[in-house]
């Protein structure tokens, strides 16, 4: 019991904080830019992420009061982006102050949460990689089974996380995300490329520039849309809602399955 006790009194050391704070603002840039697309703003992001949590830390320290932590890190984020977006450095407060509060929301830890978004990037070009090898190995060019398989693959991942019971393990939660991160991005991958090789090189650069097209529109039913749905019915129809996506992206798919590449 004394030994905890002594544990217990124990400060961070300095370079620990600061490191913390460096997390934060690498955290708060990064999820920023997965969030919203904003690849702009995405260096204020990262000041007020760092800053924020930084006096959030140093709060919690001196005075053990989280919610005064939190107030005063809340106020650092607004007049960041306010401040930003007022002297013309920055153009969307909205998506600074979304980055910069990334770090404050409970739940997963700080540490947990990026190691979880790494390993999800981490996981979706490895996937995609081998995506790309299988549909030359096996398919002999054949893009459409691969994708069909990965949306499958997807869409029950997207289920198990639905259906992980609360208060498990962080690492289950992560491990799931890995494999729909695994598997969401080789689709993405090989739509451009089924797209130029069916169209072939005299229109290859408008089949790649619909697809594009789509997905940028696809964007206000992940945003806008799914944001609507969490709003105004809750998670379990956030989540029927990705799975309907998943489940919708498979059939074009299916119905391309024989497609191969175009003769030049």
């Amino acid at each position: 019991y004394a030994q905890l006790r002594s544990i217990d009194r124990q400060r961070p050391g300095r370079w620990q904080n600061q490191l913390e704070a460096f997390a934060a603002a690498v955290l708060s840039a990064v999820l920023m830019v997965v969030f919203t697309g904003d690849v702009v703003d995405w260096w204020l992001a990262f000041i007020a992420g760092g800053l924020s949590y930084a006096v959030f830390s140093f709060i919690i320290r001196k005075f053990h009061i989280q919610y005064l932590g939190e107030f005063c890190a809340s106020i650092v984020i607004g007049l960041i982006a306010c401040e930003g977006v007022k002297w013309g450095i920055a153009t969307n407060a909205d998506d600074i102050i979304i980055g910069g509060v990334m770090p404050l929301v409970p739940g997963i830890p700080l540490t947990n949460a990026g190691v979880t978004m790494a390993c999800f990037e981490l996981a979706g070009i490895a996937g995609s990689l081998l995506a790309g090898w299988l549909t030359d190995r096996f398919f002999k060019g054949r893009r459409a089974p691969v994708c069909v398989a990965y949306m499958a693959a997807s869409f029950l991942g997207i289920l198990l996380f639905w259906k992980i019971p609360q208060n498990s393990s962080p690492w289950l939660y992560t491990a799931v995300l890995v494999m729909v991160g695994f598997f969401i991005y080789g689709p993405q991958l090989l739509v451009a490329v089924m797209a130029t090789d069916l169209a072939t090189k005299k229109a290859a650069a408008t089949a790649v520039g619909m697809t594009g097209l789509f997905g940028y529109l696809s964007s206000i039913v992940s945003g806008w849309g799914l944001g609507h749905v969490l709003d105004n019915h809750g998670w379990d129809y956030a989540f029927m809602m990705l799975l309907g996506c998943a489940f919708c992206a498979l059939l074009p798919f299916l119905y391309a399955w024989g497609a191969k590449p175009q003769e030049e």
